[in-house]
Order: structure tokens, then sequence, then C-alpha cells
């Protein structure tokens, strides 16, 4: 994608927008263990969750192989604009799903850990899930858009940098490509 870009003399700004879902393409990558809470030494359980797609938007995020010039290297182009507005309304109707699921109204979640592609994205998801912004854990702003891999590193990295503590409960929202949405809640004991 480097080489491609740096050679294209005919680039813009607003040209060069949809090459920037290749540059995050493995740029991250985490693990999650689930087990029986009896092994647990954490004190962490999931309670639930639930998901959404929209495949209709499938095309604003396309991802393949580059075959015209032959290198055969992933590339993905998203049209960032229109891909951040379906998004929210999938995560939109995702977060409602996933309230009822678990019982909550959004007054019991103490921590949200989101998957963060850019500051607009994140500002535009807490404020039409009502959420307040404070209770994110940004990463968006030191690591840059980290792709499938920014929740469970903003979680890895907001739990080592404030321990959880007893009767905490965490949000976590993932949207991703597709389009695709992945909400779930956790607790702390």
């Amino acid at each position: 994608t480097i080489d491609s870009l740096l050679h294209d003399t005919t680039l813009t700004r607003q040209s060069i927008k949809s090459a920037f879902a290749s540059l995050t393409i493995g740029s991250g990558s985490a693990a999650i263990v689930l087990c029986d809470r009896r092994l647990s030494r954490t004190g962490h359980r999931l309670l639930g969750g639930s998901w959404l797609s929209d495949s209709t938007a499938h095309q604003l995020c396309a991802g393949g192989v580059e075959a015209s010039g032959g290198d055969g290297r992933p590339r993905m182009e998203t049209d960032s604009e229109a891909l951040l507005h379906a998004g929210i309304a999938l995560a939109q109707r995702t977060w409602r799903q996933t309230q009822a699921v678990l019982g909550w109204n959004g007054s019991e979640v103490t921590r949200v850990f989101t998957h963060q592609v850019g500051r607009q994205h994140r500002t535009a998801l807490m404020q039409r899930l009502q959420l307040d912004p404070a209770l994110d854990f940004p990463t968006v702003e030191s690591l840059g858009n980290t792709g499938a891999a920014a929740l469970p590193m903003a979680l890895s990295l907001g739990l080592a940098a404030q321990p959880p503590r007893a009767g905490e409960r965490f949000a976590l929202l993932g949207i991703g490509s597709g389009l695709n949405s992945i909400m779930l809640g956790t607790a702390h004991d």
C-alpha cells in the first residue's frame, strides 16, 4: 500500500482516504481466554451480549488481494464517511438489543471499551449510544487504528492502567467490516 501510494502522483486528500484501511491490516493482535468461573483468577465474568449485521453496507469496506500489480499483498478500501454513519447506526441497534439481553438501561455501565478507528468515530459512537465519553478508555490517539484488535487492546491496556473494582460493569462495543457489530457485557466480582 505504501509503495503504491508513494508512486501515485495523482493522489489528493480525498483519494488517499480509501487506502487508510490497508495500513491497519495486521497492525495488532489479541486473544482472550474464556473459562469456567471456578478456574478464573481474575473475577471477570462474561454476562452476555448480542450481535447484528448489515450486509447491505458490505461495499463500504472491501478487502482482498492486489491482483493488478501482481504482488498479492492484502488491500482494503473504504468509504470512510459512509462507513462511519452506517457503523454508528448499526451500533445503536446492537446496543439496544444488548441492553435488552443484559437487562441494562445504560446506567449500570461503569467503563466502556470500544473498537476505535478515529476520534470522530469514537465521539459519534458515545453520543449516539448516550454513554459518557469519560467512561471509555481511548487508545486511538496513541495507537491509531489497530483494526480488529482495537477493542481487546483497549480492554487490556485499560485494565492495566486501572485495575477493575468489585461490582464494575463493562460494555465491550465492537463494530467491524461487513458491517458487523458485537457488543458484550462483563462484570467484575
